[in-house]
Formats: C-alpha cells, structure tokens, sequence
C-alpha cells in the first residue's frame, strides 16, 4: 500500500514538476519513512551512521525479542527498550561493541506480565567523539 502511494504520489510530482522534482520528492518522502529509524551525525571527527536493521515485532509476553542495528566497526552500541512499566532491565540488554561489519544485536525475553501495546525501543552508538541515535517500536500483544 505504501509503495503504491509513492507511485502515485510520483506519477502526479512527474506531471507537475519534471523527472528532476520525482528523484527529489522521493529521496524525500523515503526519508521521512526512515526518520526514526536511522541518523547519521557528522562531527570533525567524522560521520557516525546507525541504522535499525530489525526489530521482532510484533511479538507475545513471554517470547524473545530481538534487535539489530547496522553502524560503524567497533563503534559502543546501547538499547534501551521503554514498556509502560520503566525500561527493561533483562540481561540480554547490555551495551556491546558492534562486530567487524558494524552489526550490532540483542535478544532478551519480554516478561510475561508486560502490558500489550507498541512501546518504544532506542539505540545509541559512539565511536572517535561521535554519538548517533536510533529508535523503532517494539508491539507486544496479548
């Protein structure tokens, strides 16, 4: 549904803007989709990118959960999942290095009493001086 109100939305841009305006209003409405879901930070130090990769969503009390970030190799990598109750505390949430292809993941367990609803999930990732942030939603069902 989504990619075929961009179609639309481009074939009217086309008729009214030209081919150049399209490529623009594209690469516009793309990143507006991805706004919460990846930044790139750019410091005299250089650029920081991170990427939410995958996020298991939606999901059961009680089940894994996992969460993948895509960011610079060996850059420090930090979750903070926020459920109705406070922040998850469960012990696959550790801040870890990202490995040698800037992948960094996480599985921990939703409690079994975590209240059913869309809550939100946060990453952070620092390297050289550079912090850059992420966020997605984590649904958990009944």
């Amino acid at each position: 549904m989504k990619n075929r109100l961009l179609t639309i939305l481009s074939l009217a841009m086309l008729v009214s803007v030209g081919t150049q305006g399209v490529i623009q209003s594209s690469a516009l409405a793309k990143k507006s989709t991805q706004a919460t879901s990846q930044s790139a930070v750019t410091t005299s130090k250089g650029t920081l990118s991170l990427k939410v990769v995958k996020v298991t969503s939606p999901l059961k009390a009680g089940s894994d959960a996992t969460a993948t970030v895509q960011t610079d190799p060996n850059a420090m990598c930090n979750i903070t999942v926020k459920y109705k109750s406070g922040p998850a505390t469960a012990a696959g949430l550790k801040a870890q290095r990202a490995d040698k292809d800037g992948k960094c993941s996480w599985t921990w367990k939703v409690a079994k009493n975590c209240s059913p609803g869309d809550w939100p999930v946060d990453f952070t990732a620092s390297s050289k001086g550079s912090k850059a942030t992420a966020s997605s939603t984590l649904t958990v069902q009944k």
